[in-house]
């Protein structure tokens, strides 16, 4: 997290939206800083994010329009475990933060509190019920505040500043410079520290990516299956090596530079900000976890026997990402060194020429000479990023492709074996010698084990599609769902499959059956579940409707529901609906749902609901309500 924030303040966005904005933009003014989200809608999962926001926050202002607390609690008077204001508020008392509620026009506390809110009214709260006493409130307000503001704290130093500089002689000015450099030493000693720990990351990858090119020709030019099994053994023993290396770096990083106000000072007098000299070495953290990403890609690719052209590939660009990613950082790094005097970089001088993986650069360029540098390794990254996504649409595409593919043959093997089948029989009948006989079914045999060579082929792209929709936490959540859906698309395929094998009357394909695809895509759905927690609830029913397509009880298509804004309860759909047909039109995609919805607002909607671990088909009268619904595509048209 870049900012720091001072100020958390919690608000219900229907009624409270207006007054929270205007008190953020008041503290501000006032020179605080001040973390108020107006971006996130906060619907279905809850942004694990602003926990840590909270935890950084000294302060936390929660705003109370009228009845603002209703919805902590449900009906039944149960606590509303999914209300984002009380998770805010709970998370807060937690880890005991200075909570302060502002009190609008018409709020009064609820006779019965939600539980664990109860010691909320004891806090010490503002009224601000009013246009014409807000000012006043808010100068209450800031009294009940433990963060000072920054403005108020940077005039302080800068007239503390002034005075010196008036104060003092060139001498006096000189004599500072002096005080400054033990400073400079000891910052400068952890910076070549930090910047020594990513090296050796760097060596370690240099290490595994030179390994990795001499596996892949070993392995192509290999003869047997033992072989080749144990150069795989030797390639993931060494990346358990060196992914344990890593770790024991991750173990060795240094906490963060926290400076006193005199120390700021003293380094400011050679040009270094506060801000640059306490988040550099914070970024080692961020490269042993690259590092651990690189190494689980290439292990992923060994453990599935993947060595196609394209995850061969994705892994060397990986390789070049994580060095320019390197070499950015340490453009970055000499750009901070470089303001200290010669004398205080004893240790980059005593590190710098065995750091043979690192660009060869002069200590004597220019700031902006290195802020340029920098900015070509990133412009590299970027590139590089641009290509693993065209890389990964082109194999999304020709994998589709080849499972086409795959249906096809499925049914033609069955069908040649049928036919096989048939014409030993007849041969039979008709008394055809056993030589005669044995040729034939040579031949038959032979097409079969053509038939079955081009099937194990494949199957192998099967695997290879099934690897690549597997889920990791470095992709985001949308290119997530859209593996699912990949994988949805073959399930629906292979469901098509076999039922023009049955038509045909050539039996049901023998490589991938519908039902074992749906296992492989319920998998995918319970790692989803895995790194998105609050998924469950409408995960559940989507696995069952998978399920009913596999088993051709319904054709793939409809609309998962799976939020609604504010988190406001629809008087008709709940999350994990799954809408198949709107005003008797078949839903296909969230475009046909829209078009049918144009045609007429009210009208009739057919929905699955999960019912006793069932989903039951229903058919309603819509009604009129203003909740906007959250959509979720289950196939791709």
């Amino acid at each position: 997290m870049k900012t720091k924030y001072d100020i958390f303040i919690s608000y219900r966005r229907a009624g409270g939206f207006e007054s929270a904005n205007l008190i953020a933009e008041k503290l501000r003014g006032m020179g605080y800083s001040v973390f108020f989200d107006v971006e996130s809608l906060r619907s279905g999962k809850f942004n694990e994010q602003l926990y840590l926001v909270i935890e950084q926050c000294k302060d936390f202002v929660v705003v109370l329009p009228e009845n603002a607390l209703d919805r902590c609690s449900n009906e039944d008077g149960t606590p509303n475990e999914e209300d984002w204001i009380r998770k805010e508020v709970l998370y807060a008392m937690r880890h005991q933060k200075n909570i302060v509620p502002v009190m609008l026009s018409g709020f009064e506390w609820p006779e019965k509190m939600s539980a664990g809110l109860e010691s909320l009214k004891d806090y010490q709260a503002i009224t601000a019920s009013s246009h014409e006493t807000f000012d006043l409130a808010m100068l209450r307000l800031s009294g009940y505040l433990n963060s000072k503001p920054h403005k108020f704290k940077l005039l302080k130093t800068i007239a503390c500043v002034v005075a010196i500089l008036v104060a003092l002689t060139a001498v006096a000015y000189f004599s500072l410079l002096q005080v400054a450099r033990p400073v400079c030493t000891s910052v400068a000693n952890e910076f070549t520290i930090s910047m020594g720990l990513v090296h050796e990351l760097r060596c370690y990858e240099d290490k595994i990516k030179t390994e990795w090119e001499g596996f892949r020709n070993s392995y192509n030019t290999a003869i047997t299956q033992s072989r080749k099994a144990d150069l795989e053994t030797d390639m993931l023993n060494l990346l358990d090596h060196k992914e344990s290396a890593g770790e024991v770096i991750r173990g060795q990083i240094r906490p963060a530079i926290n400076l006193s106000g005199w120390q700021t000072v003293l380094l400011g007098l050679y040009g270094s900000q506060k801000e640059d000299i306490e988040v550099l070495p914070m970024f080692v953290e961020s490269y042993v976890d690259e590092f651990d990403t690189l190494v689980n890609i290439a292990r992923r690719v060994v453990t599935k026997h993947a060595y196609s052209p394209y995850n061969m590939q994705n892994v060397n660009q990986n390789f070049q990402f994580y060095e320019h990613s390197v070499n950015m950082l340490f453009y970055t790094y000499l750009q901070e060194i470089t303001k200290f005097p010669e004398g205080c970089r004893k240790s980059h001088d005593k590190l710098i020429n065995s750091w043979n993986l690192l660009p060869t650069v002069s200590m004597t360029l220019q700031q902006e000479e290195y802020e340029r540098l920098s900015q070509v390794e990133l412009s590299k990254m970027e590139e590089l990023l641009n290509k693993m996504e065209s890389l990964n649409t082109i194999r999304e595409n020709e994998t589709y492709d080849m499972a086409k593919r795959l249906d096809t043959i499925e049914a033609m093997a069955d069908a040649l074996g049928l036919i096989c089948e048939l014409q030993d029989a007849d041969l039979e009948r008709q008394n055809i010698t056993e030589n005669q006989l044995a040729k034939k079914r040579e031949i038959a045999d032979q097409k079969k084990a053509e038939v079955a060579e081009e099937t194990r082929k494949l199957q192998q792209v099967y695997e290879e599609l099934k690897s690549m929709c597997q889920l990791s936490s470095s992709d985001t959540e949308g290119y997530q769902w859209k593996k699912i859906i990949c994988m949805a698309n073959t399930l629906s395929q292979s469901v098509e499959t076999q039922k023009m094998a049955q038509q045909q009357g050539v039996g049901i394909g023998a490589v991938i059956r519908p039902l074992a695809v749906c296992a492989d895509l319920c998998a995918i759905l319970d790692d989803y579940v895995s790194l998105h927690p609050n998924s469950e609830s409408y995960i559940t029913p989507l696995r069952l409707y998978y399920k009913m397509v596999a088993e051709g009880k319904r054709t793939l298509g409809g609309q998962l529901i799976f939020a609604f804004k504010d988190d406001a309860e629809h008087p008709l759909y709940k999350v994990g609906d799954i809408v198949v047909k709107r005003n008797d039109v078949t839903i296909t995609d969230y475009e046909s749902l829209s078009s049918a919805v144009t045609n007429d607002k009210k009208g009739t909607v057919e929905f699955l609901r999960m019912e006793d671990s069932k989903l039951v088909l229903h058919k309603e009268n819509v009604p009129e309500s203003s909740v906007l619904v959250g959509y979720l595509e289950v196939g791709e048209y």
